[in-house]
């Protein structure tokens, strides 16, 4: 993003199509995005987002990030915890640490 004034036109665009088919991903439903892996796409999708100045992309991928940014109480349901663990991968338990990166690579509001 801080090099988007020195990529051509070409290098823009393409770069626009390889974030933007990593943001269709985001609400389809599929196995994999779930947990840590939807603030990798949210993430991705924000980039998306700012490369070809779309804000229904961008508030969209916040959306996501944000949805899944909760407390979950079912032991077998993927994400943070009350005790602060954290489930991923069809509840294998995760300790302290991941969930607290897990919240920091949150992209946050500006």
């Amino acid at each position: 993003m801080l090099l988007r004034d020195s990529l051509t036109a070409d290098e823009l665009k393409y770069c626009g199509y390889m974030t933007y088919r990593t943001y269709q991903k985001l609400g389809t439903q599929a196995g994999y995005v779930a947990g840590a892996n939807i603030l990798d796409i949210g993430k991705i999708s924000v980039d998306s987002a700012l490369i070809v100045n779309d804000v229904r992309i961008l508030a969209d991928a916040f959306r996501c990030v944000h949805n899944e940014l909760v407390i979950h109480d079912d032991l077998k349901a993927d994400g943070i915890h009350p005790d602060g663990s954290f489930s991923e991968w069809h509840s294998l338990t995760l300790d302290v640490v991941c969930s607290s990166q897990f919240l920091i690579r949150s992209p946050r509001p500006a």
